[in-house]
């Protein structure tokens, strides 16, 4: 009796382990298409496959959505997922000059951070309109240059 509680014991921690293990597989890291800015033809097509469904934007300069669980940049979880496309209701946003065509991420990090995780890329880095009181945020985007990305 007790050598099949021991077995029964074992198994529930192999599969608690195992459950973990595919759990932090299905991490998504977005370093390569923001760096690259080839993946995506647009801020619409990114928001829609990176964006936790059915939220509600943050709105300040950009249009900020919470991104889709396990959603990472080289690494380090991903805040927002944000874009912006001229005449799409996706992207609402404040009064003032529109910003260009463009999509990218928020992480947390100094603008020191960002611009090293774009050096070489055709990425930018640019301080974030997230706002966290103690909290530094950047964001790490693609920007249209003359209709394309």
């Amino acid at each position: 009796m007790a050598r099949d509680q021991q077995e029964t014991t074992l198994k529930t921690a192999v599969a608690a382990m195992l459950a973990v293990m595919c759990l932090s597989a299905h991490a998504e890291d977005l370093s390569y298409p923001i760096l690259s800015c080839n993946v995506f033809d647009g801020a619409i097509s990114f928001v829609r496959a990176e964006a936790a469904a059915n939220r509600r934007p943050l709105v300040s300069d950009l249009a900020y959505y919470p991104p889709r669980r396990g959603i990472t940049f080289n690494g380090l979880p991903v805040v927002a997922v944000f874009g912006f496309e001229h005449n799409s209701t996706l992207f609402p946003r404040v009064p003032g000059t529109p910003p260009p065509r463009m999509y990218g991420v928020t992480i947390e990090g100094t603008q020191a951070t960002g611009n090293s995780l774009v050096q070489g890329s055709r990425a930018q880095s640019a301080p974030s309109g997230i706002r966290r009181r103690g909290h530094e945020f950047v964001d790490i985007s693609c920007i249209s240059q003359g209709g394309a990305f």
